[in-house]
């Protein structure tokens, strides 16, 4: 028997680009609208507010599943539909003894923490803008700021000219605060159109928590007097004037809220910052926090935490994905496993850029019966290719390489071999001219 051993490169580059095609073709044409699932407390109604969001639906629930009218479900939250609330004349309500009004409902803060953010690498190269300046907007400086593991340094963005001197008064500025280098995370919000600048927010190589300004051009630093346990993998600046809360600090075993002039607060959950997806709506009454479980190929419940205004826990709630979905995503991968046992993974929702990477079949019984199926396809197309009279076990000693090909690889690899042609044929007998390519 003689094989092509050249023929197997282009073989082994199609399956490959077919495990990554033909998943992608699949799940394009049997696609359905999302539903996503999501909720947030109330404190006019001391209840959770279910929203279902989807491509052409936006909509309410309460906890037992009745719908609620747009009108009911907006005035429910003031803090996060105040315009609305306005308009219908809802202001000021009282809540909770406090009377809320228009301005006062400004104060909601959203935050975010994800696995694609929390997990990337720290930046080096942040922007530290003008904290005061003289007009009413901010604007973006003409210089970038660069983390080295034992200084600061500020380049000039058109020529790339670096600001020694000023480099040289930020880094005494910081070490005189007591900063250790180098950094564990630092993160600022270069957002020309915000309301107020924080500045720079960091966490040394203590684990100590500075704030870093600019003002009036000159540096100030402050040692806001908080160790953050644990290695800190992100800081988040997010300033809002109206709110006291600052941003998120991610560490390796909690995620803080970082506020003006207190203690980052832990969030009362267990966090998982490679595969947790939690989203925080804070209001001077209440908080809720949003978790859910990024990786899995099926939808996830959404574990809802509502807090007081001091993040004191006041309930849970567990939301599950309808039972529809779950089973149309179900047979979505059945049919997946039978057509292709290993695909090549491209974007995976909890890992930041290109993955590329192989996954096993989530129903490999299924993945067996579709790779038996393409093979016996293969067997009957090579048998007629061939002599329709060739014996069985002729046939399957001259397909051997193709056999192990398509019970690994499945439908990817039949197609491959059927564009690629035969791996191997038999010699006439007499001859001894070996296997070589």
């Amino acid at each position: 028997m003689r094989i092509y051993w050249l023929r197997l490169a282009p073989v082994f580059l199609g399956i490959f680009v077919l495990a990554w095609f033909v998943p992608q073709l699949y799940l394009r044409a049997t696609r359905a609208d999302y539903l996503q699932l999501s909720a947030v407390y109330s404190s006019v109604k001391k209840d959770f507010i279910i929203f279902e969001t989807g491509p052409s639906v936006f909509q309410f629930r309460d906890e037992e599943g009745n719908r609620i009218s747009q009108r009911d479900g907006r005035m429910a939250l003031p803090y996060m539909f105040s315009r609305d609330v306005e308009k219908w004349g809802g202001f000021p309500m009282s809540i909770n003894g406090r009377s809320v009004t228009f301005r006062d409902a400004q104060e909601g803060v959203r935050l975010r923490a994800t696995p694609r953010e929390v997990m990337l690498p720290q930046s080096r190269v942040l922007v530290l803008m003008e904290s005061a300046p003289e007009t009413a907007s901010f604007s973006l400086p003409p210089d970038i700021l660069l983390l080295d593991d034992t200084r600061l340094r500020f380049v000039n963005c058109a020529d790339g000219k670096e600001n020694t001197a000023k480099g040289t008064a930020y880094t005494a500025a910081v070490l005189t605060a007591g900063v250790q280098f180098p950094l564990q995370a630092a993160g600022s919000n270069a957002d020309p159109f915000k309301s107020i600048d924080e500045g720079l927010f960091f966490v040394d190589a203590k684990g100590m928590l500075f704030q870093l300004l600019m003002v009036r051009g000159k540096p100030e630093c402050r040692n806001t007097g908080h160790l953050i346990p644990g290695k800190t993998l992100r800081v988040d600046v997010r300033e809002n004037k109206y709110s006291d809360l600052l941003g998120t600090i991610a560490t390796e075993t909690g995620l803080y809220i970082n506020r003006r002039g207190q203690a980052p607060m832990r969030l009362p959950m267990q966090y998982q910052p490679d595969v947790q997806n939690v989203s925080v709506w804070a209001t001077p009454l209440d908080a809720t926090f949003n978790v859910n479980t990024l990786g899995s190929r099926l939808a996830q419940d959404v574990l809802v935490i509502a807090a007081d205004g001091d993040l004191k826990i006041i309930r849970n709630l567990l939301l599950s994905p309808p039972a529809t979905v779950v089973e149309r995503q179900m047979s979505q991968q059945r049919w997946l496993s039978f057509l292709c046992p290993l695909t090549v993974v491209q974007f995976e929702p909890h890992i930041a850029g290109t993955s590329l990477k192989i996954a096993l079949p989530e129903y490999p019984l299924w993945a067996a019966g579709g790779n038996l199926l393409s093979l016996i396809l293969l067997l009957a197309i090579r048998k007629r290719q061939g002599n329709r009279r060739m014996e069985s076990g002729t046939l399957l000693h001259t397909c051997a390489p193709e056999i192990l090909l398509v019970l690994v690889f499945g439908l990817p690899a039949l197609l491959t071999l059927l564009v690629a042609g035969p791996l191997a044929r038999m010699l006439p007998q007499g001859c001894h001219c070996g296997s070589a390519a």
